[in-house]
């Protein structure tokens, strides 16, 4: 039986990280719009062109969650069908896969489709396509593959450093005055996502080092039994290895990978951001 796992581009992959023969992973991609201008999150996308545009426009940009006919279009193709979105609580990517979902079961009842929110982004979505794609390698049958992923999902998290909270708060994604005062005092912002998706700070820090101490203190009292942690980074590879580096002399039997943003992730992170899943 093949496989056909799609997620939306808040991923940060454009390919699985291993080959594997029964399965086919696609992306659909969010929609980023900056004044005039409409960035498509897939391979195309020129993101130092769409940071400088964010920069240079006065007015809010905002973005749009992938289409229902975009997800109808992966969900029609052969396979059986998991996708992964991005947190429902900050995105309608999850509502608009579950319509292309009911659509598609109208027209083919007896194929097997689950949409799992992740309640997270980026990097911890990557934590979660890795898990289904080893129970689909140890050939589990579908049920017990969505089964087993909405478990391990209880024992993984996301963090974030951002040095700019600007899209965040004119997006109502973060509290206003909090973001306002770490945006004023020129900070690093320490934010995590809570247990139902949402943005939450977990500190301010002032310097790096005091940011990756707090990093790391998070990753010791919420990780259990992490194995590994993926930190994508926006246009700051510098600052990715040295979190990297530091996390290793704590956990040195953990793997560590560290990969660039896609579109929407670089959008929220914003220039220097980090966003860590464990």
């Amino acid at each position: 039986m093949k496989w056909n796992i799609v997620a939306d581009s808040s991923i940060d992959l454009f390919n699985l990280e291993s080959d594997y023969e029964k399965i086919k992973f696609s992306t659909v991609p969010f929609t980023i719009s900056v004044g005039d201008i409409e960035y498509v999150d897939d391979e195309n996308l020129d993101i130092d062109e769409m940071i400088l545009s964010m920069k240079n426009c006065k007015e809010a940009s905002r973005t749009a969650c992938p289409s229902v006919g975009a997800w109808y279009n992966q969900f029609e193709k052969e396979g059986n069908v998991i996708a992964l979105t991005i947190t429902s609580n900050l995105s309608g990517s999850y509502n608009s896969a579950c319509i292309a979902k009911n659509m598609i079961l109208e027209k083919y009842p007896d194929k097997k489709i689950e949409i799992i929110d992740s309640l997270s982004v980026g990097p911890e979505m990557i934590l979660i396509l890795r898990r289904i794609c080893s129970m689909i390698k140890k050939n589990y049958h579908f049920d017990d593959v969505v089964k087993d992923a909405k478990k391990y999902m209880k024992f993984t998290n996301v963090s974030f450093v951002l040095s700019s909270f600007d899209n965040l708060i004119k997006n109502g994604r973060m509290n206003k005055l909090t973001g306002f005062v770490a945006n004023k005092l020129s900070l690093l912002g320490i934010g995590i996502a809570s247990e139902k998706g949402t943005i939450e700070m977990k500190g301010i820090a002032r310097g790096k080092k005091k940011a990756i101490e707090t990093v790391i203190s998070d990753i010791k009292q919420r990780g259990k039994h992490i194995k590994d942690i993926v930190i994508s980074h926006c246009k700051n590879i510098e600052f990715a290895n040295i979190l990297k580096e530091e996390i290793e002399k704590v956990w040195g039997d953990i793997a560590i990978t560290v990969i660039p943003t896609r579109g929407l992730c670089s959008y929220y992170a914003e220039v220097g951001g980090l966003i860590i899943g464990f």
